[in-house]
């Protein structure tokens, strides 16, 4: 195993976080490569889950680069596993790439050091860094924005990109004024070291840190630029991906009000219609079908010939008489059907438009707000609960959440949750569900309408080895029994994935032996909404929406003791199907239970739980806490997608013929401890008197009268037969129907006997057999004393 050197986790959590928040939507993508330069991968984390990409920045082995993307991305970087100007999602800040003379680099020509690069920065007139990060051989200043921004859209992308190109072009031409060299970095796919991380290109390694004396302000959109406005004026505006689309919102901007409602209409379906956003980004290729298809709606909406020639004009086959030809003979028909467009062309697959039978045809978009478009292309709004769902994630967002993030793109003065909810080329549902397995977004059964919240992805299965898991899985399941149980119920969630587990499993152990790891695994086989992870004490809180909807719900850290209302919340999670549930602000409203709950704590006695439980599995993990390297060798090739799909592949061929998951799990010597210690301490003794045969259990049958005095003596206090009785029911003793004549010195001569071994033999048995049993004495057996523990819960109960 390749040795580490010792980053600074905290460091790195704190940067981040401090970045993009704790809320935040999308995906951290870490960009990795050797110094030698053979080996360079992608490892996508979601940024719900940011503390293991914590631990994995952190974990950086000798001679290996670590660098994570500037902005967050969206599910393509998670499907597959990479990262691109158009999977970026969130940007929280601009930055330069300064290099300078003390570092290793190609180049000579550069600022001596971070003093020099700052007054260069003046210089160009730009503004002082919110922050500036020394790069082990290098400087990144950072102008961080007030609230990490949503990359909606193309176009939101685009204005960030033309301001940094500009920002990046302003400080450059300072630096060339000098005879120095500054490189270019404004793309939205960049990488960059992360504080806390080390720079490896010279021994020793250089830490990444954030340098004192930084202004820490911090600034909107527009405040930055509105800095080099000039600039950006100067520079072109269409970025070449979708020219079209540039040039509609410059007429939009127009004093002409009939072109500018024109191009609002049309912009709204270049960014709504994924058809048409298509034609606009590969203008250049399109078939002859494409444009045919393409001129079929464009010659329904006003100067949409114009917009059509625009768009065409840029294929190197473009002829006007033809292009005017397919305008003037789609003119004469009605504009063609979003099923028709769809039957050939797979950038429809997945449109909200259509599978929500919203509208017939692209032309119906022109009548919306271009703002509003694209939001009605991603999201479900739930008439019930009053929540907006993305339709690629299966997330929601609040009214207020909504409005906050999309109000300002509103063309007319009005909320964005108003404007969507007001509009008849909205999507709406009744209610939503957690549906796995079926890939329909909406499902209508008897006149309800349901969006489903489920989405398929994960690292998909690949024959490969295995035995990194099922070793890491042996170690903290040595007993083969549990560990098999343990593998059906996560290969169950893998090949039934529909079919409910009416059971949970309860993992205890000490802290940092890797149990949270194997969630870690799990979670990257499946999309990123199945997997959730909750702190435990939420069972014992009001608000519960957050654990419905989901394939498989971790609970960390569970310590809910004696609480029985949360207790018989749990049992009702893992054993219906629905939970009415209630979210702050949001009427009480149903989700479908996970399809499987996995418990970790460290603690001894996480809950209460009854003698007769029928719906836990508990495995207590007595292993030791193993070397560094070991959980380093976990992190960096277990949770790599050929060792991921690899465990997927096994998991997906486990045997669960003999596995019911309706059926009450197996018992485990953990779980007979945790009933023990969930007992009431009057229990307790009696069980122990049992367990050590101390008089009156010495024999096969007692007098409850017997009992209530022996654990009287014990408890130093009076305990009646009355509250012993149901304690004995319990734990599976029976109580003759007819009094037995027992000799007693100053008590009664009849009396009732129990039996607590082979109790039917004993129920039918003669008086005579019964007296004999109970009053004979047998040499071998010995009265035993309790345990120091016992003696010390009666004591504490005193």
């Amino acid at each position: 195993m390749v040795g580490a050197v010792q980053s600074n986790r905290k460091q790195i959590k704190d940067y981040i976080e401090r970045m993009f928040g704790q809320l935040s939507e999308g995906n951290l993508v870490v960009f990795e490569r050797h110094q030698s330069g053979t080996r360079r991968r992608h490892t996508v984390f979601p940024y719900s889950n940011r503390e293991v990409a914590f631990d994995y920045l952190a974990t950086q082995p000798e001679g290996v680069h670590r660098y994570l993307a500037v902005a967050l991305h969206d599910q393509q970087a998670v499907e597959h596993q990479t990262r691109r100007q158009d999977t970026a999602c969130t940007m929280a800040f601009l930055a330069l790439d300064v290099d300078l003379a003390t570092g290793v680099h190609a180049a000579k020509n550069l600022p001596e050091n971070e003093k020099q690069a700052l007054e260069l920065l003046a210089e160009a007139g730009l503004p002082e860094p919110t922050l500036t990060i020394h790069s082990g051989g290098g400087i990144y200043p950072v102008w961080q924005f007030q609230e990490p921004l949503l990359l909606e859209a193309k176009e939101d992308r685009s204005r960030v990109e033309r301001l940094w190109s500009a920002w990046n072009e302003q400080a450059r031409l300072v630096w060339e004024k000098h005879g120095l060299k500054l490189d270019t970095i404004a793309e939205l796919a960049r990488v960059l070291r992360v504080p806390g991380t080390f720079n490896p290109k010279t021994k020793p390694a250089k830490p990444v840190h954030i340098l004192d004396g930084a202004s820490g302000r911090t600034w909107t959109l527009e405040q930055l630029e509105g800095v080099v406005a000039a600039r950006i004026a100067d520079s072109p505006q269409c970025s070449g991906e979708h020219e079209l689309a540039d040039a509609l919102r410059q007429e939009m901007a127009s004093d002409d009000e009939d072109a500018s409602k024109c191009a609002a209409g049309a912009l709204a379906m270049f960014t709504a219609c994924n058809f048409l956003r298509s034609c606009d980004e590969g203008s250049e290729g399109l078939t002859e079908p494409q444009w045919k298809d393409a001129a079929d709606i464009m010659a329904h909406i006003s100067h949409g010939q114009r917009y059509f020639h625009l768009m065409s004009a840029r294929d190197s086959r473009y002829d006007y008489r033809e292009a005017q030809a397919k305008l003037d003979h789609a003119a004469k028909f009605r504009p063609k059907l979003c099923l028709t467009i769809a039957a050939t062309n797979a950038e429809c697959e997945g449109c909200l438009f259509r599978e929500g039978m919203v509208i017939r045809t692209p032309v119906e978009l022109a009548y919306t707000d271009p703002g509003l478009a694209p939001l009605q292309a991603k999201y479900v709004l739930d008439a019930k609960t009053g929540l907006f769902f993305d339709i690629s994630t299966g997330r929601d967002k609040t009214k207020d959440n909504f409005d906050r993030s999309f109000t300002r793109n509103m063309r007319k003065k009005q909320l964005a949750s108003t404007a969507f909810r007001n509009s008849k080329l909205s999507c709406l549902a009744d209610e939503h569900d957690f549906l796995v397995g079926n890939e329909k977004l909406i499902v209508e059964e008897n006149g309800v309408r349901t969006f489903n919240t489920w989405r398929d992805g994960g690292i998909a299965s690949a024959e490969g080895d295995a035995s990194l898991w099922l070793d890491h899985l042996h170690y903290l399941l040595p007993s083969d029994a549990e560990k098999r149980w343990v593998l059906q119920y996560l290969a169950h969630l893998v090949q039934r994935p529909a079919a409910k587990i009416k059971s949970a499993i309860v993992l205890q152990s000490r802290q940092g032996v890797g149990k949270n790891l194997l969630m870690q695994v799990v979670k990257r086989m499946f999309h990123e909404n199945d997997v959730r992870e909750v702190y435990g004490g939420v069972l014992a809180e009001r608000w519960q929406a957050e654990l419905g909807n989901v394939r498989l719900l971790a609970l960390d850290e569970l310590q809910i003791d004696d609480l029985k209302v949360a207790y018989n919340r749990l049992k009702r999670w893992a054993t219906e199907e629905i939970q009415s549930v209630e979210r702050k602000g949001i009427d009480a409203f149903n989700v479908r239970t996970p399809r499987g709950i996995i418990i970790m704590t460290n603690s001894d006695k996480p809950m209460a739980i009854e003698h007769d439980d029928r719906r836990l599995f508990v495995c207590k993990v007595d292993a030791a806490k193993r070397e560094d390297a070991y959980y380093r060798q976990l992190v960096d090739v277990g949770l790599s997608d050929e060792c991921v799909a690899a465990f997927k592949h096994y998991l997906l061929h486990v045997n669960l013929t003999d596995f019911d998951a309706n059926a009450e799990p197996p018992r485990t010597g953990a779980k007979e401890e945790l009933i023990r210690a969930s007992a009431p301490v009057l229990e307790q003794v009696i069980v122990e008197l049992r367990e050590t045969r101390s008089g009156p259990f010495n024999r096969p049958v007692y007098l409850a009268e017997d009992v209530a005095e022996a654990v009287e003596e014990r408890m130093r206090k009076t305990i009646t037969v009355q509250q012993i009785t149901p304690i004995l029911k319990r734990l599976g003793d029976s109580k003759r129907s007819t009094k037995t004549s027992i000799p007693r010195l100053g008590r009664s001569p009849r009396g009732y006997v129990w039996a607590w071994q082979e109790v039917e033999r004993w129920m039918d048995a003669s008086s005579d057999e019964v007296r004999a049993a109970l009053t004979g004495r047998d040499s071998e057996v010995m009265s035993l004393g309790l345990p120091t523990v016992v003696a010390a819960a009666v004591q504490l109960a005193n």
